[in-house]
């Protein structure tokens, strides 16, 4: 078999069982425990559309056995799966309208303006199947020109940012985005950050809006105080610099719709080429003293930054990776979590 004709005869993504399944149980618990991987990976059976990465998105405190999924799919990847998916779940109006975007944006140039989506879930305990999804569509349309190092070739403008907020809002939500929250968002995307990601979380009651931005470290205050953010933003940045006290950026979760509201989520470490061995580590420390981290958990997350590669059956490879999420309520943090991803490899179809 010449390279060629190997190369498209493999899926170019893994299903999510398969990759989430890659990572030996003994390598994740107790972030991850037995029983729930074994549940998840149940779960994930019936999602059928291929993906770049598979998330366990991990509870961090003692005690704290919760672990929700998030999964990150690319456009023209697995249109036929979508057949089995609506067979599955079109009963639920929330997955019946999250399935024709996803048909849409398969079979269409919105891929344009949206590189890639997160199907995420909040999973309870007892969960017999997958629940309604929050949808995190990637706004950045120079996502990975950016990872590159690139400059980026196009930017948005507000009126584009806000145009694709309200159309994929009606599409989701099955309503008109209301006027104060197209408000509230024209705020966050004029004050010179990085747009990231519009989250349609149909899975939440009520159903909730959120916009993820990317800033440096040192703006935090100035940023939340003019997009009205409330509470005291000059005590939120103290605490955010208490875990990062090195120069870099962060990534902010505000909550629009229904209203701008707390919690504060504050994402650390997103962009790995940033941080250095002795950041996660002192970052860690600073977790576990806080007493939002179990030292068993930290000890997980050390051993995953050390060794972090692994191969799938087929021979394709896979790399871990994690970040961590801190939610302030005013400005204490209350609860981390970690986002453990695997991430799939396109290196053995070259």
């Amino acid at each position: 078999m010449t390279m060629q004709a190997h190369a498209l005869s493999v899926p170019p993504f893994p299903l999510a069982g398969d990759l989430l399944a890659a990572c030996d149980v003994h390598e994740l618990a107790p972030l991850v425990d037995r029983s729930t991987r074994e549940r998840i990976l149940q779960l994930v059976g019936a999602f059928t559309l291929p993906v770049q990465t598979a998330c366990y998105e991990c509870r961090l405190g003692s005690g704290d056995s919760r672990v929700d999924l998030a999964l990150c799919v690319f456009p023209g990847l697995g249109t036929s799966a979508l057949a089995q998916l609506r067979r599955d779940y079109d009963h639920d109006p929330a997955w019946r309208r999250s399935l024709a975007f996803l048909q849409e944006w398969t079979t269409s140039q919105a891929f344009l303006q949206v590189p890639f989506v997160w199907v995420a879930f909040d999973l309870e305990e007892l969960q017999a199947s997958l629940p309604p999804p929050c949808l995190g569509l990637c706004v950045d349309a120079s996502f990975f020109e950016r990872r590159l190092g690139l400059s980026p070739s196009t930017q948005a403008t507000t009126a584009d940012l806000l145009r694709l907020a309200e159309r994929y809002f009606e599409r989701l939500h099955d309503q008109t985005m209301p006027e104060d929250a197209v408000a509230r968002l024209e705020r966050c995307l004029d004050q010179g950050v990085e747009v990231k990601h519009y989250s349609y979380m149909l899975g939440r009651q009520p159903p909730t809006f959120k916009v993820d931005v990317r800033l440096p470290v040192g703006r935090v205050a100035d940023y939340l105080g003019k997009v009205g953010f409330p509470g005291h933003p000059e005590r939120i940045q103290q605490r955010i610099r208490q875990f990062m006290p090195w120069e870099g950026h962060v990534q902010l979760n505000l909550v629009l719709h229904p209203e701008l509201r707390g919690p504060l989520e504050v994402e650390f470490m997103t962009l790995a080429s940033e941080v250095s061995e002795t950041h996660r580590s002192g970052f860690l420390a600073h977790l576990v003293e806080q007493q939002l981290c179990d030292p068993e958990k930290a000890a997980v997350l050390t051993r995953s930054t050390r060794n972090c590669r692994g191969n799938l059956p087929n021979g394709q490879r896979y790399e871990r990776g994690w970040y961590v999420k801190v939610r302030f309520e005013d400005d204490q943090p209350v609860e981390a979590k970690a986002y453990v991803g695997l991430l799939a490899r396109l290196s053995h179809l070259l």
